[in-house]
């Protein structure tokens, strides 16, 4: 079990979310990571399932931000939870 989960809600972010899970993954030791993506028409879901170490979590609809990361929250592992934004890069 993860001391930290990580969680990312998507949207159309094709451009950003595999910049931003590649940053996540390199500096970020040991967490979960979750994504969770709100019914995206673009190529967002296929980037994320390249990720083997990452959880996608999918929805048919636009849940929106909040109930998302709630979504998400109710899955993560983590006693500490971090939200990121899909345009985050950590250095």
């Amino acid at each position: 079990m993860s001391e930290t989960s990580i969680i990312i809600v998507t949207f159309n972010n094709e451009s950003t979310i595999k910049n931003c899970l590649e940053s996540v993954i390199k500096n970020s030791k040991n967490c979960q990571i979750i994504v969770f993506d709100n019914a995206s028409s673009d190529k967002t879901v296929s980037i994320v399932e390249k990720f083997k170490q990452v959880i996608l979590l999918k929805s048919d609809t636009n849940l929106g931000f909040s109930r998302a990361n709630n979504l998400a929250a109710e899955k993560s592992e983590g006693q500490y939870l971090i939200f990121l934004n899909p345009d985050t890069k950590i250095k």
